[in-house]
């Protein structure tokens, strides 16, 4: 299965920032720190985030390679 980035997930979906922000309800600024690994942010917004561009959950990239992930 080939994975996307989110900013490939949108560009593909022929999204503009701006579009998935406001789908989301977040401000353009928050968006763009998802969106550039910069923010945190809700399991249920990557599903949100993944419905809204068409692709499947597991199709999108949500972290950094360099990210640390913390098993609870």
């Amino acid at each position: 299965m080939r994975r996307f980035t989110m900013r490939q997930a949108r560009l593909m979906a022929g999204l503009k920032q701006q579009e998935v922000a406001d789908k989301l309800g977040l401000s353009l600024n928050g968006y763009r720190n998802i969106e550039n690994y910069e923010s945190k942010f809700r399991v249920d917004t990557a599903y949100q985030f993944a419905e809204i561009v068409g692709l499947d959950i597991k199709e999108v990239i949500f972290f950094r390679d360099d990210c640390n992930l913390i098993a609870l």
